[in-house]
């Protein structure tokens, strides 16, 4: 063998390791570039602003335990018991703000609004019948009516003036 071919083999061998060498290089770089670009941070800015038709908060075992979304064109929070009944309700309706309260039977219990005439409260039974309501009317006065079991109007005050 002579000297040149002893030479040049090594040599060979040695720019092959090298260029093998700086590509396994330049693909860690471009590996570790992309993991540490795509990998969310403790830094990672959070969004600032979600947007979805309804959001849903659910326990470690997925069963709903509040809905935010729109319910006949108008947004309504709503919160659910351990049985998925809806037991509180925060909206907008038409006339304003609403706030209602369910028995745990599901029948109305308690609410709290704007209706067309203005703000009104009310409470219910446990058949979910109305029996007293409180109200303001467009012109600021204020009315109480109590309804008996039949759901009649057993006491108003101030009493309806008779035209």
């Amino acid at each position: 063998m002579t000297p040149e071919l002893r030479i040049d083999g090594p040599e060979r061998q040695k720019r092959r390791l090298r260029r093998t060498g700086t590509a396994a290089l330049m693909v860690a770089i471009s590996a570790g570039l992309l993991a540490t670009s795509c990998a969310p941070g403790r830094d990672a800015a959070q969004p600032k602003v979600v947007t979805g038709t309804e959001f849903r908060l659910v326990d470690d075992k997925g069963a709903t335990h509040a809905v935010l979304a729109l319910e006949n064109g108008a947004p309504l929070l709503r919160f659910l018991d351990e049985k998925g009944k809806s037991r509180a309700v925060v909206g907008l309706q038409e006339y304003g703000p609403s706030l209602f309260f369910a028995r745990d039977n599901g029948k109305p219990g308690t609410s709290i609004g704007v209706g067309p005439t203005g703000p009104a409260m009310a409470f219910g039974d446990s058949s979910g019948n109305m029996r007293i309501l409180l109200t303001v009317d467009s012109t600021g006065a204020p009315r109480l009516m109590l309804r008996d079991t039949s759901g009649h109007t057993a006491w108003t005050a101030p009493e309806p003036t008779k035209r």
